[in-house]
């Protein structure tokens, strides 16, 4: 919960992605990932990607409700 807005910042960084997933929820790709974290390069092209403050508004979102509706889940059983 506490890391949702450093998430949602890293999916709405991908989200216009040519070739970025299109669905109801938040995708990375695990090469992406890799990419960035473990060999510390951008994805090419990455500079002329669309980037929207509302995009990491609604990713963090949708996480934060994830969460709390985890945490509710796990408080139930």
């Amino acid at each position: 919960m506490g890391s949702a807005g450093e998430f949602g910042l890293l999916f709405a960084f991908f989200a216009n992605k040519p070739d970025a997933p299109k669905g109801t929820e938040p995708t990375l790709s695990v090469e992406d990932l890799t990419l960035m974290f473990e060999r510390k390069q951008f994805p090419s092209g990455w500079k002329t990607w669309k980037k929207e403050a509302s995009t990491w508004v609604t990713s963090t979102v949708y996480l934060a409700a994830s969460a709390v509706k985890e945490f509710e889940n796990l408080k139930k059983s």
